[in-house]
């Protein structure tokens, strides 16, 4: 299966249509998702989905709903963060001056060989090398 990993700007955009990048990130994940593709998440993208959600709508329920859509995908699976993940994350974090929860994703995209889908501009450009982005274009 056609993996990616996908970050909290890009599955918050997936499922918030009000949201400036949901075009761009319907139109990259359902094409992913129709030619068989699936993504793959650290566990901290839950939190940080429901979290968004909730603070731009003002309505708790809705990053809860925002959640269990999520968790309903059968083309998306989470990973944990264990040891050697943040391990590689906190590397990530320091050498490349991203935030912490971005050093994650760029940790698990370096760890497991995949791209990421990231709409944050800061995470694209610090990527390390040999973490490949998806184009947004």
């Amino acid at each position: 299966m056609n993996l990616m990993v996908v970050d909290a700007s890009a599955l918050v955009a997936y499922v918030r249509s009000h949201d400036d990048w949901s075009p761009v990130a319907n139109r990259i994940l359902e094409a992913h998702f129709a030619a068989g593709g699936g993504i793959r998440i650290p566990n901290i993208a839950v939190a940080e989905l429901a979290s968004a959600v909730a603070r731009a709508s003002g309505q708790p329920e809705l990053g809860l709903q925002a959640v269990t859509h999520l968790a309903r995908h059968r083309r998306i699976v989470t990973r944990a963060v264990d040891h050697g993940l943040a391990s590689l994350a906190a590397d990530i974090a320091a050498t490349q001056l991203v935030r912490g929860c971005d050093a994650v994703y760029l940790a698990m995209a370096q760890d497991e060989g995949l791209p990421l889908l990231t709409f944050d501009h800061e995470q694209r450009l610090r990527a390390p090398e040999g973490v490949q982005t998806i184009p947004l274009d």
